[in-house]
Formats: C-alpha cells, structure tokens, sequence
C-alpha cells in the first residue's frame, strides 16, 4: 500500500479530540453518539449511478464493480483536494487530471507508478523508469489522413437565386455519363507545392442508380493512369461498386440526403451526380472539396473557384481499394467519412450560413462517427475505429493524451505525439456509444451556436447526456481501460445496438497488453488535454492529497 504523500497530524489529532469528546456522553443516560462534523471545503463526489456503480460514497467502494469519483475545480487557483477512499481488496486506483479549459494549465508534481496486469494483478509498485518508445503506428504506412482539414469559412458566401439567373437553366437538369466516357477533374495531391492542384484524365468505368432515402446516380471514375497500371480489375470494381451502394444507402439513412434544393444561384442543385473519383499520387486516403460545390461563372477573378469541378465528388486514393493494409483503412470507411463531410458542408454551411459551419475538431469527430456507425461487425474489413483506439492507447504513453482537442494536426509524425484523428476517432466512438445515433442527428440539426463546444454541449444535453464538461471528464478517464460489458453508463466503449447500426464494443482488457501509461508528467496539462496515472495495487484504503490545477478536473477511477 502506497504511503500518504502528505502529513495531516494537526487533522488527526483535531479528530482523535472531537471523538474523545463524543465519548464521554453528556452525563445522560441513553444520550444518542454525537454525529462527526460535516465535511467541509474540496471534496470529491461520486461520478457514476446504477447497478454497475461500484462506489457506495464519497469514501467508500463497494469492492467490486466500477466505482468512479470526482473532482472539477471552476476557479483560477489551485485547489487541494483529500481523497481518502476504503474498501479496496488490492486494486489499481486510476486518476486523470482533465483540462477543461482552452489555456494550459501547470500540473503539479507527481509521483508515477506502472500499472499491475489487467487480469492478474500482481503488485508493481516500482517507480517508473524510462521505458523503450511504443511502436509507431505510421512507420512503413502511407499517410494516413483522411485528408488536411481546411477553414470552410473561407470559402465567399453564396449568392441567392434570382428569377434570371442563369444557374436556373442550367441545373435544371444534370447531364448523363456512359460507361468509357472520359472527363478531367481537379484533383489536389496535398504535397502543398505549387502544382499541388491539377487536371487528372480519368474515364467512368461505373454508373448506378442508388434508390432508397437519396435516390441518386453514382458515377466511378478511375484515373487513366491507375487503369493503365491494371492495379484494378474488373472484378474488384464490382465489388467496390457493392460497397458503395451499401454504405451510401447506411449513410442516407441516418443523415437523409446528402444533397438537396438550396436556394442560390451559384450552387449546384439538387439533382447532381454523386462522382467517386479514384485516383493515384495522393498524401492523402481521399478528400472532398468544398469549392466543387460553386458554380464557376460568377467568381471569373477567383482563382480557387475556378478549379471547381461543378460536382458532387469524393477523392479516394486508389491504394485503399487494391493495398488497403499499406494505407491503415480500407476505401469504404473512409468513403463513408467523406460522405458526411459533404452533408454537414450542405445543411450547415450552404444552409445554415458559413458561420454554422463546425470548427474542423468537431467537423473530423462527426465524420469519424458516421464510419462507426455504418460499420458492420460482418464487414470484411476489420474496425477503423479499433485500431485508431489501440493506435490512440499506444500514442498515449508518448504523451498523446495531453493533446489539445482543437489540435487536428493531419499527419502522424514520430516527433509529435499528438496525432488529431486518433483523438476525434476515439473521441467519436465514446459519443456514439454513450448516445448513439441520435446525437450524431443533432449535431447535424443543431443551430442553437456558432461555437462548435457549445453545440457539442446543446446537443448532448438535447439527447439526455450531462453536458460537454461532464463528458470531457468521462472521456478523459479512458486510459482506466473499462471493461466494456460491465461499466456504468457514461463510462467505457460498450457494444450498442440501435435497429441495424450495430456498435462494435471495444472491451479494456483488448489493449491493455498494448497499453502503458505516460512514463513522465509534463509541465502542462493542454487544452482539453487530460494527464492519467496510477496507484496501484492498493489493500484497504487509498488516502492522498492531490493538487487540481484551475479550469481542470480529477477523476478516480477503481475497477
């Protein structure tokens, strides 16, 4: 059993007096025991409710089960909180400092300790020494970025039909594409040089009418220089148009159709195509452009909107259709991110107006819950988001847990330790799995702020959730590793099933032989960033004084 990191013999001799006191009656025969004092001042309060709930108090765990208390500091100053916890039978007591804020916050010192097994746990209460670095998930692998996120409040507002306008006569109605038709579009590569945007030859190999809630046209166009690398058979675009169809259909289901009638001129209409262009030489796994979506006769002077494609289209990097292990996913997942980038770009950026436009933390975490829902556990690939938990577990001993929320930094790289869509990826399976599909609906509807955090909070809140704050900390207990089936609501990544989106859980004791916790405490708790530790193998009680930085919250965790 740890020893208490700080003395209180003043306290406990206060105690011993008060006690004394009590049990010397009042001279009264019968006289009830006098009842202690009231707590006062920081104390922590128990975090979790049900069943599953494994704390009896404030003091106490049951002995088993999952029990979760906290702490959240709302002022500017430090606070010191005594936590002082009985009824453990020899088990790991994890802790998380939470930033809530959008500052740094100054961590206190800690004294760090390597967790026991997960199964059996032995006592480790060695201190920690440098470990090796955990392996590098990007190492041998193509960039793994969906693509690099951009300020879609950047792009000119558009411009409200008039009964002339010309885009009248000429959305009216989009034109036909035959299979062995040839057509360049702008495809940007990423590599941010000067002819990082340019025409690319592709002829349409597929075209399909999809029907269901978005009837629409599917058209697959494939890069000539792809096809002349005969790295794409016949065979495996027939499959891929299947999965398109498929996911296309999962995707309309849950968000409606991805495209519809809008009011402006200079806009594409309701009726467009959907083009999934398939090209070679990308730095990215595929991408939607924004800009595509402007009709290019009214902005002659804008150099951007004149590389319109004047299309619905996503760009799919052909190596996640014929090498999808080189690339970390597979075509259709990430196709299905990309699909909800295109419908959160018309419902809240067209619609709604540029300012309702998600920040791009938000806008990935949407995009990544939409792969998750519409995954299926008899899909032939295996879950992005399992391996991007793993891979965020792994990171988090580098210091990939003390990242900032708003960090959507788009390529892994060995000397950053944060990596954004690990976070949002992991961040997104926590929404869906805690509440479900309909979150990922309001999110979409949601038009109660133009601050991305208080929509996440408004829309949490619309779908019985306890806010942002409440969810930030929850979230930042993850490293607990909760087992999946067994955890109180609000905790851990169970398996949910909602009509035919079917959850996948991802179950603690999975990664905890890949899991280890940061071998250093950084100077800085980040914005949004949490720091976790451990205590381990702790008999009886579990009594310390820890520091809570401002704007932050502690979390406890015995399971």
């Amino acid at each position: 059993m740890l020893p208490r990191l700080r003395a209180r013999l003043p306290r406990v001799l206060s105690l011993l007096s008060i006690l004394a006191l009590a049990a010397c009656g009042g001279g009264e025969d019968g006289a009830a025991p006098v009842p202690p004092p009231p707590e006062t001042g920081p104390r922590l309060t128990v975090d979790c409710s049900g069943p599953r709930c494994g704390a009896i108090d404030a003091h106490r765990y049951a002995g088993s089960g999952v029990g979760v208390w906290q702490y959240t500091n709302d002022t500017d100053e430090r606070v010191e909180v005594p936590v002082s916890i009985d009824g453990i039978p020899g088990k790991d007591v994890h802790l998380s400092y939470v930033n809530q804020a959008d500052a740094r916050q100054k961590l206190p010192p800690l004294e760090l300790f390597l967790r026991s097994p997960y199964v059996d746990a032995a006592a480790s209460t060695a201190l920690l020494r440098a470990a090796g670095p955990a392996s590098n998930p990007a190492e041998s692998r193509l960039p793994r970025a969906p693509h690099a996120p951009y300020d879609m409040r950047a792009l000119p507002r558009p411009r409200v039909k008039t009964a002339s306008g010309p885009a009248l006569t000429r959305m009216a109605a989009a034109a036909s594409h035959r299979v062995g038709d040839t057509k360049e579009w702008w495809v940007n590569d990423f590599s941010y040089r000067d002819d990082a945007k340019a025409l690319r030859p592709t002829t349409l190999r597929r075209t399909f009418r999809v029907d269901g809630a978005d009837p629409r046209t599917l058209n697959i166009w494939v890069e000539d220089a792809v096809t002349d690398a005969g790295v794409l058979t016949d065979e495996a675009l027939d499959q891929l148009q299947q999965g398109i169809r498929s996911t296309y259909d999962r995707v309309t289901r849950i968000a409606g159709p991805i495209w519809n009638e809008n009011p402006y001129e200079d806009i594409i209409g309701a009726g467009e195509d959907l083009n999934v262009v398939i090209v070679e030489r990308m730095e990215v796994l595929g991408y939607v452009s924004y800009t595509d979506s402007y009709v290019r006769h009214y902005y002659p002077d804008l150099p951007r909107i004149q590389q319109s494609n004047e299309a619905l289209a996503v760009y799919m990097h052909a190596r996640t259709i014929y090498a999808p292990d080189d690339v970390y996913t597979d075509f259709i997942q990430n196709f299905s991110h990309e699909l909800t980038h295109i419908v959160f770009w018309f419902y809240r950026g067209i619609l709604g107006g540029n300012e309702y436009t998600l920040d791009s933390w938000l806008n990935e975490t949407v995009a990544e819950a939409m792969k998750d829902l519409v995954y299926h556990p008899d899909d032939p690939a295996p879950s992005d988001t399992a391996s991007r938990f793993r891979d965020w577990m792994i990171w988090g001993q580098r210091g990939g847990f003390n990242c900032d929320l708003r960090d959507m930094y788009p390529i892994p790289s060995p000397d950053r330790a944060c990596y954004g869509y690990n976070t949002v990826n992991t961040l997104a399976a926590y929404l869906m799995r805690q509440h479900g599909a309909d979150l990922f609906v309001s999110l979409l509807n949601d038009f109660s702020s133009t601050n991305s955090f208080e929509v996440l909070d408004h829309s949490i809140r619309q779908v019985g959730g306890d806010g942002f704050q409440a969810m930030l900390r929850r979230f930042g207990s993850s490293a607990a590793l909760f087992p999946a089936a067994a955890s109180p609501s609000g905790f851990g990544y169970p398996e949910r099933h909602e009509g035919e989106i079917s959850l996948i859980p991802l179950d603690g004791a999975r990664y905890a032989d890949t899991t280890a916790l940061p071998n250093s405490v950084p100077l800085y708790l980040e914005p949004y960033g949490f720091f976790p530790f451990v205590r381990p193998r702790i008999l009886g009680s579990y009594r310390e004084t820890l520091l809570v930085p401002p704007r932050s919250s502690l979390s406890i965790v015995i399971r």
